[in-house]
């Protein structure tokens, strides 16, 4: 069956990425899955995430987010 769609994708892709032994992907809070998809996102494509955003008068405005910029700590609460 397809990964993406049984919902075993992001389950398989940061069990490959643990290097703990021990620790398991359900073991893990959503916002440490979290920090680890950003932070392979990152490494696989880069710090700069392209995207497309609406201001209050409901126009689109593209940017850029650096993700190395995000809030820190975010990325270290599994160590």
């Amino acid at each position: 069956p397809n990964l993406v769609q049984s919902g075993k994708f992001l389950e398989i892709l940061i069990s490959r990425n643990l290097l703990e032994p021990n620790l398991k992907y359900k073991d893990l809070h959503v916002g440490d899955r979290n920090a680890l998809m950003i932070w392979l996102r990152a490494s696989a494509f880069g710090n700069m995430y392209n995207v497309t955003v609406f201001n209050d008068k409901y126009e689109e405005v593209e940017g850029e987010v650096d993700l190395s910029e995000l809030y820190e700590p975010f990325f270290f609460c599994i160590l």
